[in-house]
């Protein structure tokens, strides 16, 4: 007996908006202080299209065989981005300086970003919808960095920086955001020779992420090294970027 499911699904889209970051700082040395204001997405037009193509079938399937197909173009196209704030704060150690810094992100409640229209399946008769949606959860990021003077002409730096994930666990919409947190170290060196300024620093990122597995297989004489595939797994992230920079005084 051989069943087959197949679930296709495409799409793009562009969307032209516009946006404000508004921004407000202070000195009271040795402190300084900031703070921004970021507006979300004011959408001028956009346009897409989608397609998708669902097969089930097999002596293995509980329902009947199902054939559905449907592709939609030059459609009305929409996204959105939450408020944000953010606030920083700066203080001077005698040749030092420290900085902290955090983001709060709105929510985004869930929105159809392609405006599609819902369609008739051909096998059955029913009626399906091609939806393009997403949705965003409430979250902060923080940072904190140093500079450090090591002697005349040469300083050190670090830093660590959030950059958590705004996807809501178990959400049903299907544009993909992804779900693990990363955390990002930085360090670097600034030095001079002559009339030049050189850079060098290294940032490494990491994070992880439960995956789960898209599809249940049977268990019993069906269990093999492909439904392993299918099991839940666990996500890492990694990354390493080299940093070099270089400005030369007239």
């Amino acid at each position: 007996d051989v069943s087959a499911s197949i679930i296709t699904q495409q799409f793009e889209y562009n969307v032209y908006s516009v946006m404000a970051k508004i921004g407000i700082g202070a000195i009271y040395d040795p402190l300084t202080v900031g703070l921004t204001l970021t507006t979300p997405y004011l959408n001028l037009t956009g346009v897409g299209s989608t397609f998708i193509n669902i097969v089930r079938t097999g002596p293995g399937i509980d329902e009947e065989t199902l054939y559905i197909i449907n592709g939609q173009t030059d459609v009305d196209a929409e996204y959105h981005t939450p408020l944000s704030v953010g606030f920083g704060i700066g203080y001077v150690i005698g040749n030092h300086r420290l900085h902290l810094s955090a983001e709060w992100f709105d929510a985004v409640n869930k929105y159809n970003i392609l405006n599609t229209n819902d369609f008739t399946g051909q096998s059955d008769g029913e009626t399906y919808a091609n939806r393009v949606n997403t949705e965003a959860q409430s979250i902060i990021n923080y940072g904190i960095g140093g500079e450090f003077y090591l002697k005349e002409k040469l300083w050190f730096y670090a830093s660590f920086v959030t950059d958590f994930s705004a996807s809501i666990p178990d959400t049903k919409t299907n544009l993909g955001i992804s779900t693990w947190d990363i955390y990002h170290l930085s360090g670097g060196v600034l030095f001079t020779i002559g009339r030049s300024e050189i850079t060098l620093g290294i940032n490494y990122a990491f994070g992880t992420s439960e995956l789960r597995g898209p599809v249940n297989l049977p268990e019993g004489e069906f269990q093999n090294k492909i439904t392993n595939v299918f099991e839940d797994s666990e996500v890492t992230y990694n990354r390493v970027k080299l940093l070099f920079g270089f400005s030369f005084e007239l």
